[in-house]
């Protein structure tokens, strides 16, 4: 609800949905639009037999592998599982149990004496132990044996540098996206949507196109930007009081940046309470943060605050959301055709609230 576009305009789309089913730790705001919640094991409260992909979170070079073994260090409310066990009980009353254990075994492979049997069901963590004996000869009796959540291997030369051993070319002509153009412009031609799905952006080289959002529009005269700070996480730390606080402590982690000679001409002084409208008519309030750390034409806004669930009681109304000064309205002018992602390039303007 609140990580793509406008939450009133995503909430609307939800609810045209038949069912809603969810699976929850917390009571966010799209758990709230679910028909169906099923609780599931917090991350504290489970097994996660293979925590990290063996493709993520690796340095190159001779620093060794570290594989993780996520064990849990509360005990879940009886009867909550982890996730996995949860579609695995769907996956065999819905009969569809040796289907998903034969992708198991082709997504890990699995040979024998591992490989799972098709029509026998197993728990995620039986799961996660087969796996581990295949991949690393230990399972999840070493690492309980061993009071540890890490396994440690030496890499190989190969592995440290595989460039030395392996042929390639880094390509700067992608001619592949001229084919991929061919065959979306054919079917949007087919689908009738050639008016506002174009296929110009599908090319072979890399090339710099001005976002719709380039040029100011009417008043619209800013740019406003999001951005990161170290002591949240998107927005579910939020959810932590004591994060929260910590937040509350740098004015400018819950407020809206802008320059100081962009306040200065628009009358905005530091601690004003401000609107910010976009482009497509929407609105978010928050306190001006006069400074001299953002560029003069963009005001800036710290990640998805501005919580709505009932349920987040430490988090709701706490800072402002970007997203919620975006949504559809921008299609399809504001969508990448190539990978369907929103343009965050917005227009907006800035101005004090009346009367404060």
């Amino acid at each position: 609800i609140m990580n793509l576009f406008n939450p009133d305009e995503m909430a609307r789309l939800v609810r045209k949905v038949p069912l809603v089913v969810g699976f929850a730790v917390e009571m966010n705001e799209a758990m709230e639009m679910c028909d169906i919640l099923i609780p599931i094991q917090h991350w504290t409260e489970r097994y996660d037999p293979l925590a990290n992909p063996h493709f993520k979170f690796m340095a190159v070079g001779r620093q060794d592998w570290h594989w993780f073994f996520r064990r849990p260090i509360l005990k879940p409310p009886p009867g909550v599982k982890h996730s996995a066990d949860v579609l695995i009980d769907i996956a065999e009353k819905a009969g569809f149990l040796k289907e998903l254990n034969e992708t198991v075994n082709w997504h890990s492979n699995l040979e024998e004496p591992y490989k799972l049997q098709p029509d026998r069901k197993y728990s995620y963590l039986e799961i996660g132990d087969r796996i581990l004996k295949s991949r690393f000869g230990v399972g999840v009796d070493w690492f309980e044996k061993n009071n540890t959540q890490v396994l440690v291997e030496k890499k190989t030369i190969e592995e440290a540098y595989p460039i030395l051993i392996q042929k390639g070319r880094v390509p700067i002509y992608f001619e592949y996206w001229k084919r991929a153009g061919e065959e979306v412009k054919k079917m949007v031609n087919e689908l009738g949507i050639a008016d506002i799905w174009d296929t110009e952006d599908y090319v072979t080289l890399p090339e710099w196109k001005p976002c719709p959002s380039y040029e100011p529009v009417k008043d619209y005269d800013l740019f406003v930007v999001n951005y990161k700070v170290p002591y949240h996480t998107h927005s579910f730390t939020l959810n932590n009081p004591w994060l929260k606080e910590v937040g509350s402590r740098h004015r400018e982690c819950y407020g809206v940046l802008i320059n100081t000679e962009t306040a200065k001409k628009k009358g905005i002084e530091d601690g004003d309470e401000v609107i910010i409208e976009s482009e497509f008519g929407y609105q978010q309030k928050g306190k001006a943060v006069v400074t001299e750390g953002i560029h003069p034409e963009c005001i800036g806004i710290v990640g998805t605050f501005g919580k709505r669930a009932l349920g987040e009681e430490v988090a709701r109304g706490v800072g402002v959301h970007w997203n919620a000064l975006y949504d559809h309205k921008g299609f399809p002018r504001g969508w990448d055709k190539v990978s369907c992602a929103i343009d965050s390039c917005i227009r907006v303007k800035i101005y004090k609230v009346k009367g404060r």
